[in-house]
């Protein structure tokens, strides 16, 4: 990713590393893998390919405090590139998230940023 990119993005990333659940029509799910995350996404890696602009609903638990927390949102596909082992990164911003998932999102990387 370019520098200009990183420049534009609101919220710090964090990594995470950790099994997702997307699903196109909240109907069938395919499971990926969670590179990073910031408040407002999540950057996931999967051998399915998602189109940009794509709207998404995705589910993963968070670990905060030995507790674990479903966290569901929908979310757009803000892009999708080919990795160089063939593998699909995934851009998602989460785009109707309830307040207390959020609040969890933010509680997890206050405490990873330490």
């Amino acid at each position: 990713m370019s520098d200009s990119a990183k420049d534009r993005r609101k919220h710090p990333r964090f990594e995470i590393n950790q099994i997702v659940k997307i699903s196109l029509l909240k109907e069938t799910f395919f499971n990926a893998e969670s590179v990073n995350i910031s408040e407002g996404g999540i950057l996931c890696k999967s051998r399915y390919e998602a189109e940009p602009l794509s709207q998404i609903f995705i589910m993963f638990d968070l670990f905060l405090k030995d507790k674990t927390y479903s966290i569901k949102s929908d979310g757009v596909v803000v892009h999708c590139d080919r990795d160089s082992d063939g593998l699909f990164l995934i851009g998602i911003q989460f785009v109707d998230i309830d307040g207390e998932d959020r609040d969890k999102i933010r509680e997890f990387l206050e405490e990873n940023r330490e």
